[in-house]
């Protein structure tokens, strides 16, 4: 029996057409699957086994091969959307509850026409729509009981292509595990690896927004910044202008203090995908000591191709609003803010400013808009994600409005010493532990922490490395092994 290519992607393809697929990139157990899921099903599945089929009808629909870590939401008529960090936690928690085998994994299983389990190790079958009381939404499966009853005592015979009509030869028990009884009522429970030390102070880079009025030194003082921040080497320092190349302003200025740094100019539309092309882009160059400067990151919400912009469009959809339409776009917004703040180098972004209002009750007692000040031109709460939060001037001092370094009640004017000050603090404590290979910061798995994923990667592969990584040098190595044995046995 195999595993049937056409049935999933029917299956597929009606989620596609309806309510959405859910589509996730991710690295589970060390190996390279996706996460595919639609109303009532999911899938995972490693990348090596995937169909070509689907695979290809993934990259269409996605316009790319998405990278690990990548999640989107597919709709026929659509662009893709992506799915925020939360959003792709939960979805391999769901995908992975319970998970005793990597092979086609199928789960929760029920669909509106066909089941879709898992059999043995690799191989998938659909069978007819069984009783809600043997297959729950939600509900784990793994090997079926040959001796489960479906409904007032009646076993429901699968349609197979091929092979014995019956559960109890199409399902066989998985060795080593007893399947779990769906009558029980019983859901079956992932255990979670929590990984807990105790507290060490670590190095760190620093996240930095500087908020203004225009003409207040916004551009200026993160690049006074960055020259402390870098040591005075502006060759470590990139800045992506989205003001009409006006950062060009300040290169090689003597008089400033300012020399030779990079320069990219940002343009329409300012979509969080654009922002963050940019930004690899400058981190790549500049590298983990260097300072990417964003002037600035309020384009990327309220200009043309920002977040508003993209709320507005998901409203314009059938059957959307504009009140429901901010899941989607709090998503994209979420997960380009969190992407933004999680880059391996120093990290600037200037922020403009608008008058803020509130609304009071006058003594007629009426609601009336009240000035209170300025507030950046971003979400309302994104002052909450920076180390450092700057408020400048017209007058060029700048005060903080939140800090977790040791600036509080700083209320002055930015300088490089006040980035060489910054630069020295960061550098207090142990060195994080961070991947030989790409340089991030090595996280725990579902299973293992990261000192155990450290020392399992140099055992395995001869280096520390992150998850996304240790799959990579995984596959690279059965790749390998693969060749040597075509090798050996052409030898023969």
């Amino acid at each position: 029996m195999t595993f049937s290519t056409k049935a999933l992607l029917r299956l597929m393809k009606q989620s596609y057409k309806g309510g959405g697929l859910k589509v996730l990139r991710a690295e589970v157990s060390l190996r390279d699957c996706f996460l595919v899921s639609g109303a009532g099903w999911a899938l995972l599945i490693p990348k090596e086994k995937c169909p070509g089929e689907i695979t290809g009808q993934l990259v269409a629909w996605l316009a790319d091969m998405p990278r690990i870590g990548d999640g989107s939401w597919l709709v026929k008529g659509y662009d893709p959307q992506p799915m925020e960090a939360a959003e792709k936690a939960a979805c391999v928690q769901e995908h992975t509850a319970g998970v005793y085998t990597l092979g086609l994994k199928l789960l929760p299983l029920r669909t509106e026409t066909d089941v879709l389990v898992q059999l043995g190790d690799k191989t998938v079958a659909a069978l007819e729509q069984l009783a809600a009381d043997v297959v729950s939404p939600g509900l784990n499966m793994g090997a079926f009981d040959p001796g489960a009853r479906v409904a007032a005592g009646r076993t429901r015979r699968p349609r197979l292509s091929s092979g014995p009509a019956t559960i109890s030869a199409a399902c066989p028990k998985t060795p080593g595990r007893q399947p779990q009884a769906a009558t029980s009522g019983k859901i079956e429970r992932r255990t979670i690896m929590v990984d807990i030390t105790l507290a060490t102070r670590e190095k760190s880079k620093l996240r930095i927004a500087l908020a203004g009025v225009s003409g207040g030194g916004k551009t200026l003082g993160a690049l006074l910044l960055a020259a402390g921040l870098t040591g005075g080497d502006f060759s470590k320092v990139c800045l992506i202008d989205t003001e009409h190349r006006r950062g060009l302003l300040y290169a090689n200025r003597s008089d400033l203090g300012i020399g030779q740094f990079y320069h990219i100019e940002l343009k329409a539309p300012y979509s969080p995908d654009h922002y963050k092309e940019a930004v690899d882009a400058a981190v790549k160059t500049v590298g983990p000591e260097g300072v990417v400067i964003v002037d600035s990151l309020s384009h990327a919400w309220s200009n043309a191709g920002g977040v508003l912009e993209i709320k507005a469009g998901i409203a314009a959809q059938p059957g959307k609003n504009s009140y429901t339409a901010w899941d989607e776009a709090g998503r994209i917004q979420n997960d380009f803010i969190n992407y933004l703040l999680s880059v391996n180098c120093h990290t600037i972004c200037t922020l403009r400013v608008k008058q803020d209002y509130v609304l009071t009750e006058n003594d007629r007692g009426k609601q009336v808009p009240v000035k209170v000040g300025l507030a950046p031109v971003q979400r309302d709460d994104v002052e909450y994600e920076f180390d450092i939060m700057f408020n400048i001037g017209r007058d060029h001092i700048a005060a903080t409005s939140k800090d977790v370094t040791f600036l509080d009640g700083f209320n002055a004017v930015i300088t490089p010493e006040l980035g060489r000050q910054l630069a020295a603090w960061a550098d207090e404590g142990k060195e994080p532990v961070r991947c030989e290979e790409c340089g991030s910061l090595v996280a725990a798995t579902g299973k293992m922490t990261i000192e155990q994923l450290a020392g399992y990667t140099r055992e395995h592969y001869g280096k520390c490395l992150c998850s996304a990584c240790a799959v990579k040098a995984e596959r690279a190595r059965r790749a390998a092994e693969k060749k040597e044995q075509e090798a050996a046995h052409e030898a023969q």
